[in-house]
Order: structure tokens, then sequence, then C-alpha cells
């Protein structure tokens, strides 16, 4: 019986390298242009998040003419802040995941249309620059390097929540009006002050009878 001949593996086809710097650039733009949404919508976020903290510091916690009444618990004032942080913390780690990762799949595309120049020497002092050098740093020193704007804008929000929550605590409480006890009332008199009819005349003194009436 005979058998069959093995399977040879299909060569994939060549690409011209004019089309394959095509299919690069494209990549790379929208790898781009991704990133560059991603960290607009990162640096809004924060800047929205800080102007509205400084807002409420200066104005409604140190303002003179505020009407702002801190709540009586400290620990929900603390809450409140707390939460703001938590979410702009949590937003800020996942979209800088995202950022992250189109910057890696742009050095990637970079580094591919580098080596199409068939330049050795271009080619590794390229990817050093892509490396901040030549030195090998560990992992986690690494992951924080590509990290450090999420560090920073964590960091001033929250200094900005907490001294928004301390002016907002230490605020002193407004100081309660007495009531004007004994003040006359117009409208009440009517109801309160007897009558002329009713109204008792005194009686009269021995000092208030002149002579010869009796």
């Amino acid at each position: 019986m005979a058998t069959e001949p093995p399977l040879l593996p299909v060569p994939p086809p060549v690409v011209p390298d004019t089309l394959r710097l095509e299919i690069l650039k494209t990549l790379q733009t929208a790898s781009f242009n991704r990133w560059e949404k991603r960290r607009n919508y990162e640096w809004l976020l924060s800047y929205a998040i800080w102007f509205g903290l400084a807002g409420f510091i200066a104005f409604v916690a140190l303002g003179k003419d505020t009407q702002f009444k801190p709540p009586e618990s400290w620990g929900l004032t603390v809450a409140v802040f707390a939460c703001i942080l938590v979410i702009h913390a949590g937003y800020l780690f996942f979209m800088t995941d995202g950022t992250i990762r189109d910057l890696h799949a742009q050095r990637l595309i970079e580094t591919a249309m580098c080596d199409m120049t068939h330049d050795i020497q271009l080619c590794n002092d390229f990817k050093l620059t892509q490396h901040f050098g030549s030195k090998e740093r560990s992992e986690s020193l690494k992951w924080w390097i590509d990290r450090h704007g999420l560090v920073a804008q964590v960091l001033i929000t929250s200094i900005l929540c907490v001294f928004a929550s301390w002016t907002a605590v230490m605020r002193p409480k407004p100081a309660i009006e007495p009531s004007n006890i004994g003040t006359y009332c117009q409208s009440c008199t009517q109801y309160l002050a007897p009558t002329q009819s009713q109204a008792v005349r005194p009686e009269p003194t021995r000092s208030s009878v002149k002579p010869g009436h009796r």
C-alpha cells in the first residue's frame, strides 16, 4: 500500500518592502491615535478633579462669605474625599495600562521599520534609546518607570483630598444667634392684649383724689 508523501509547509507570501512599510505605518498611526486619546482623557479628568478640589478649598471651605456647613460626623467628610481618590486612582490605573500597551506597540512597530533599513548600528542605537540605555533594569523597576505619571497624578489628588477634608472638618461652625426675647410683636397684641372695654380701670388711690371730691 502506497503511503502519501508528507505535506510540506507552505512558505508565506513574499511581501514587498514598500507594502510592508505602508502596513507598519498604518499600524503605528492607529496605535498612536489610541495612545493620544487615552492621554487626553486621562489628563482632562485629572485637571477637572484638581480644579474642583482647589475650588472647594478656596471658595467653600476657606471662604468667609460661604454658607457651607460641614457635616456633623467628620468620618463622613473623610469618606467622601476617600471615594474621590479611589475612583480617580482606579480610573487612572486602567487608563494608564492601555496607554502603556499602545506605547509598547508603537515601539515594536518602529523597531520593525528600523530593521527594514538593514543598518545594524542604527537599529542597535534605536533599541537602546527605546529602553533607556543599555543598563539592565528589573521588571518591577520598569513597571514603576512606565507608570510614573500615574503615581504623580494620584499623589497630587491625595494631597488635595487630605487638605480639602481637613479644611472641611476644621471649619468653625456658625454661632447660634440668641432669640430676641421680649421684643414687641405688633401682630400678636390684638390676640394677647385686652380690649379697651375689657381693660380693668385702676382704683383711685388716696393721693390721686383731689380735696373736695369724694
